[in-house]
């Protein structure tokens, strides 16, 4: 599994043989991923490498955890996004 993030976003997580290859689920759905990256990162959450895959939180509590699949439901569940960054509730 991969320990750099960016390495997800160039290569895939590294669990699978199909690894830095054209295959790859990441290539696939890169556009979807990036942008998902760019709001989570433009929401003020941490982004860390989790299981092998971008995990992103907020105080200190996992809010979204990237997979292959682009899922807007639930992101910010419990959380007010003012324009600013996520807030409490």
């Amino acid at each position: 599994m991969i320990a750099d993030i960016e390495d997800y976003f160039s290569k895939g997580c590294g669990r699978c043989d199909r690894f830095d290859t054209k295959d790859c689920s990441t290539k696939s759905w890169a556009r979807g991923l990036a942008t998902l990256r760019d709001i989570c990162l433009s929401a003020g959450l941490v982004e860390a490498v989790k299981w092998g895959q971008p995990c992103y939180s907020y105080a200190k509590r996992n809010v979204e955890r990237s997979d292959t699949r682009v899922e807007c439901i639930a992101v910010f569940r419990d959380r007010i996004f003012d324009g600013k960054g996520a807030t409490e509730t």
